[in-house]
């Protein structure tokens, strides 16, 4: 009897577990179609010993993809799953493909995942010796002066700052630059306190706490001459007329580049003033000037001409 029923079990048993395998599967299959998927996009930490240095920066983010029931993947925070990479077992300069690893924490810890799939898998690094100097710090403006403008008498604190950086990059960075800083085109005395951007992400500033940026904003003031400069005559008598030929005048003036270099000379702009001069006689008269109020007069020389006035001749 025992030997009829072991007979009847094993009597068709392709079929049967072919049966078997597909209900397994089914109840797998609807299993699954209960379960959710949560993509998280998480940063990627590494580890590092204190002689080396990256020559290039690893890959900032990993994507890892979690698969469970809805109520649980989305209840997990994302600082509960972290990714790292640890290089700290490296100690020799070369280039080096490491896996990437997954911790989990709190309630990662504690939930049941169908699965979570990481992306990438691995990556490649590339290590040198690491170098520790000191460099200078530049401080950057945002836009450029206007024409009439300048920054002068830049100071900073501090001047230069220390970084490590790869052996590979160690003559290419001379300097570290500060952020953006926006100016005004009023003059005076500024200060602003500026952060400092490597020029890499493999050159790190030690302490780095930004920097103090001095600075003074000036107008542009500019000189130019002028010489030999006919005077005009003002305000003679009809009766009186100039013996001789009236001096010319070298002038001085000075004022914002862009009025300066557009100044144009009149007929009206120097001259003397002969209106209280009723007869005739030899006079010094002082020169008069008249330009734009956004232009100085420096200096004329002479600042005094000599004239001589005589009665008109008769026609």
């Amino acid at each position: 009897m025992k030997q009829n029923k072991l007979a009847k079990i094993f009597d068709n048993w392709v079929p049967k577990i072919i049966s078997l395998i597909a209900a397994a599967l089914l109840f797998y299959l609807y299993n699954v179609s209960k379960y959710d998927t949560r993509v998280l996009i998480i940063p990627l930490e590494h580890s590092i010993a204190d002689t080396l240095a990256l020559v290039n920066p690893l890959p900032a983010t990993v994507r890892v993809t979690l698969k469970g029931e809805s109520n649980v993947i989305y209840s997990i925070p994302e600082d509960d799953i972290s990714a790292y990479v640890n290089l700290s077992s490296y100690t020799i300069p070369g280039t080096y493909r490491v896996p990437i690893r997954i911790e989990k924490k709190g309630s990662a810890l504690a939930a049941s995942f169908l699965e979570y799939t990481l992306y990438p898998l691995d990556v490649e690094a590339q290590l040198d010796k690491k170098i520790t100097k000191k460099v200078p710090v530049v401080p950057v403006f945002g836009s450029e002066m206007p024409e009439n403008y300048e920054v002068i008498n830049i100071r900073l604190q501090p001047e230069e700052v220390e970084i490590t950086c790869p052996a590979a990059l160690a003559d290419a960075v001379t300097k570290i630059e500060t952020e953006s800083i926006v100016t005004t085109l009023q003059e005076g005395v500024y200060s602003y306190r500026a952060k400092l951007n490597s020029p890499k992400e493999t050159v790190q500033i030690l302490n780095n706490q930004g920097v103090m940026v001095l600075w003074e904003v000036k107008k542009i003031i500019v000189y130019k001459t002028f010489q030999d400069i006919p005077v005009t005559i003002h305000g003679l008598s009809d009766s009186l007329e100039i013996a001789g030929d009236i001096p010319q005048v070298t002038l001085k003036v000075s004022g914002l580049r862009q009025d300066v270099e557009s100044l144009i000379l009149e007929s009206n702009m120097v001259t003397i003033n002969l209106t209280d001069i009723d007869q005739q006689g030899v006079y010094s008269v002082a020169i008069e000037t008249k330009f734009p109020s956004s232009v100085r007069v420096v200096s004329i020389l002479p600042s005094n001409i000599t004239v001589r006035v005589i009665k008109k001749k008769v026609q």
